[in-house]
């Protein structure tokens, strides 16, 4: 009964899964069988015994295999064995497992054996990442076949569209740029005409147009020069000397004493002077055009002959027929052709001046070629091919050009130059030449600048490899004649540009990207996996140990495991420390990314602020004499009500350093409040830090009666100008900042001449506050070759409106303060108490609980 449960137990598993095994195996097993057999007939008790052992030391499906290997000796050869083994293999076939052999069954099996025998195991090399990366080598190779079967077929048509864009884009850029170049002359001809109209300007008088002058330069930096020159035969000039802006006036003697330059009234006439050695008085400008008379009167002689000067006879010569034919109060102007004027190549914007119907004199502007050769070259730079600019006697305005067989880059400082002799002799430009001749664009035909945004060239095509624009117009009566040429790019430069390769780039980078994606996370991935086959292979071992099995395999697996984890861990720590920088320089590098494409390694911005640097000395020696807890405590105590100070006046604190003196840096800027300019808050805050100060230091020395002898002392500064803020550096919980350059520089220089309790400052911050603040003039230094007037700090003037407004701001402070605080708080309160103490300087009585 037990063999037959055994047998019934056999045939339901007949159909499962047959594991490959060596013939040498199934031979094994098959001798090991006979034997046991020829035993059992022998012993009727050890047959039932060792049928029981058998049944249970050998599965199924390992009968199975046994059967197969018989059925085909039986089939093939019976020669080789002896007749009563095989014979007893017969019959313990038909007995053990004839419930499971039948034909059908048979042939299924025979069939699945020589199926997996002739395909064998896949090959090591079949893997999911080598499929991977045949897949993108063959997607790689089929995108660039397509693509270089596009471009061969459709490139002609793809060069054409791409090559006249660019270069309709060039020339486009070449206009907006003259345009910008030209238009800050019509602005300051348009302020001093408009100026001259008013009633009470006198056109004749020298003085008025000094003061004008003065006040227009501010609008156009790339002037060399402006005149004004009547029928007298006086001349007034503006020029640039060395980077700094001179305004000569001629010199009149006055019959009575001049006032010394320190006193200056409103009714001041620049022109008189107590003597006259020399023709003309010289006076500096600042950059925001003010007249620094504080500096001194220099006397120089000016050599200039105004009725043959050429920007005078441009209009001089013709007044007679001009002035009948202008429409009254409208502006005229006239440029003159190229010339040399003192070894430069320049160009005059002149501007008639009359007063009703009568000549006065003429107005003037002087550009010197050479910022617009380099405006040109700078565009060359940027794009290449050739830029021309020519006036309408066919004189070279400004030229560049860096083709493939000819460059120019400087114009001659010696003589004027002709298109194209002088220029080029090639083939190319003499071409251009003849087709300006045959339109006739040598100034007839003109365009005005209401069509600048849709400006088309007149003349356009290709020569000789290269695409060419050329127009003729006019900008603010300047008639010009402008030359674009752009050469025929290559095939690489088709490739990026056109629209069909950039698609399948794109799809390309896009495979790529995923194809990688996939790799890396199978790499992360194939330690598990590995460990997930490992641990299937060994609960799917067969008992009869027909395959070898180390021992250490799973423990090998589980540590390439861990190492593969442990790297992964590691990239992923070394990323989160690298990745807050690198998104902080992104964030700071901000608008100056237009200046610069390469990273900094200090990203910086740059703006006009206030600084106040607030320097307190002599506290070290109160250490010695206090302890350096007690010392720590009021240090800290001095430093926060100067912070709460500066931050209630809209400020913010850059820098504070404490080594062997106490240096805080204070910055203002215009994007807090709109009632007060940053410079009266960092004024006013000034004086807040030193009165504060000044009550800390009598507290002091009050309750530390041994303190007496310590002398502390402290002394402020003030300056506006443009500051760099900049990141020196990041961690995981802050960002650090430092400001420098040179108005940082200037504050260094004030704090260097400031006495104790005195507050400096520079002259644009004395122009700004001097409405609200008395401020007496100190003195004047030299800084970097430069003479700086500074000015100190007194008090408040109480009648100006300036100083009611700021009052009015600190009212405001003080009723969301009382909001803030409870009653008991606020006289023990820094900021309530500075609140009260300025307006009990202004005269008013502060209640406290009211």
């Amino acid at each position: 009964m037990e063999n037959l449960n055994n047998n019934n137990n056999y045939g339901t598993n007949c159909n499962s899964s047959i594991p490959q095994y060596s013939e040498s195996s199934f031979t094994q097993h098959e001798d090991h069988f006979i034997q046991k057999q020829a035993h059992n007939k022998r012993s009727p008790r050890t047959q039932h015994t060792h049928d029981l052992s058998i049944t249970t030391a050998i599965p199924s499906h390992h009968h199975d295999r046994v059967i197969i290997e018989l059925t085909n000796d039986e089939q093939h050869s019976t020669s080789s064995k002896p007749e009563k083994p095989v014979e007893n293999k017969k019959d313990l076939s038909s007995q053990n497992v004839s419930p499971c052999l039948t034909s059908n069954n048979t042939t299924s099996l025979l069939s699945s054996l020589s199926l997996k025998q002739l395909f064998g195991k896949p090959h090591p090399n079949l893997t999911v990442m080598n499929v991977l990366v045949v897949f993108f080598l063959v997607q790689s190779l089929i995108t660039i076949g397509t693509t270089f079967v596009i471009l061969f077929y459709e490139g002609s048509d793809i060069a054409k569209k791409a090559e006249t864009v660019a270069h309709q884009d060039t020339f486009r850029t070449v206009i907006r740029n003259l345009h910008d170049f030209v238009i800050p002359a019509e602005i300051v001809t348009t302020s001093l005409h408009n100026n001259v109209l008013l009633a009470f300007i006198d056109p004749n008088s020298h003085n008025s147009w000094a003061q004008l002058m003065s006040m227009t330069s501010v609008y156009d930096r790339q002037m060399s020069s402006m005149y004004f020159g009547d029928l007298q035969n006086r001349v007034t000039v503006l020029r640039q000397r060395n980077g700094m802006m001179e305004l000569l006036v001629p010199c009149k003697r006055s019959l009575t004493k001049i006032f010394p330059p320190e006193i200056v009234t409103k009714d001041f006439d620049l022109t008189l002077a107590n003597s006259c050695p020399t023709s003309h008085l010289k006076y500096n400008l600042s950059s925001d055009g003010m007249i620094m008379i504080s500096q001194g009167v220099g006397k120089v002689n000016l050599d200039v002959n105004v009725s043959t000067s050429i920007w005078y006879t441009n209009i001089a010569d013709n007044v007679n027929a001009t002035i009948p034919s202008i429409p009254t109060r409208s502006k005229y102007t006239v440029w003159s052709n190229v010339f040399m004027n003192k070894g430069a190549l320049s160009i005059f914007a002149s501007m008639l001046v009359v007063k009703g119907n009568e000549f006065v004199g003429v107005s003037a502007l002087e550009y010197s070629l050479g910022d617009l050769q380099q405006l040109l070259c700078y565009l060359v730079e940027k794009g290449g091919g050739a830029i021309l600019v020519l006036d309408r006697q066919n004189n070279i305005l400004g030229a560049c050009a860096r083709l493939s067989h000819f460059s120019f880059y400087e114009l001659s400082s010696t003589a004027i130059q002709k298109f194209p002799n002088d220029f080029s002799t090639s083939s190319l430009f003499m071409t251009v030449h003849e087709l300006l001749v045959e339109h006739g664009l040598y100034g007839n035909q003109t365009v005005s600048f209401s069509d600048i945004t849709n400006l088309e060239p007149q003349l356009n095509g290709m020569i000789e490899q290269a695409y060419y624009s050329i127009s003729s117009f006019s900008m603010n009566n300047l008639v010009v004649n402008v030359i674009v040429i752009t050469e025929h790019t290559d095939f690489l430069t088709l490739i990026i540009n056109s629209r069909v390769s950039s698609v399948v780039i794109l799809f390309l980078v896009v495979s790529l990207g995923i194809v990688l994606l996939i790799i890396v996370v199978k790499g992360i991935t194939s330690p598990f996996q590995a460990l997930s086959k490992t641990m299937e292979n060994i609960l799917l071992l067969d008992r009869s140990m027909s395959s070898p099995v180390k021992s250490d395999c799973m423990l090998s697996d589980v540590r390439r495991m861990q190492k593969q984890v442990e790297l992964f861990r590691k990239v992923l720590f070394y990323f989160s420390l690298f990745c807050p920088e690198i998104i902080v320089k992104h964030i700071l590098k901000g608008s100056n990314a237009a200046e610069s494409d390469k990273d900094q390694l200090i990203p910086t911005k740059r703006q006009y602020m206030s600084v106040l640097v607030f320097e307190l000395n002599g506290f070290w020696e109160l250490e010695q004499h206090v302890g350096i807890d007690v010392f720590c405590r009021i240090l800290n105590r001095i430093i926060s009500e100067v912070t709460t100070s500066i931050h209630s006046n809209e400020g913010f604190v850059c820098d504070l350093s404490v080594k062997n003196s106490l240096k805080i840096h204070a910055l203002w800027n215009d994007s807090t409040m709109q009632v007060e300019n940053h410079e009266v808050r960092a004024a006013a805050t000034s004086l807040e830090i030193t009165s504060l100060i000044a009550d800390k230091i009598e507290l002091i020395q009050e309750e530390y009666s041994n303190c007496v002898n310590v002398e502390l002392h402290y002394r402020s500064a003030l300056a506006a100008g443009y500051i760099i803020l900049a990141s020196t550096g990041t961690t995981t919980s802050r960002i650090s900042f430092s400001c420098f350059g040179e108005t940082i520089a200037l504050c260094s220089l004030l704090l260097e001449q400031c006495r104790k309790g005195e507050v400096l400052m520079d002259h644009n911050m004395f122009v700004k506050v001097s409405d609200m603040f008395l401020g007496q003039y100190r003195q004047t230094i030299k800084h970097d070759n430069r003479e700086v007037d500074i000015y100190s700090l007194k008090k408040y003037m109480k009648e100006s409106s300036a100083y009611e407004q700021h009052v009015s701001s600190k009212l405001l402070q003080l009723r969301s303060r009382r909001r803030e605080l409870d009653i008991s708080e606020l006289p023990n309160d820094t900021l309530f108490k500075s609140l009260c103490k300025e307006l009990q300087d202004l005269g008013h009585e502060v209640d406290t609980f009211n």
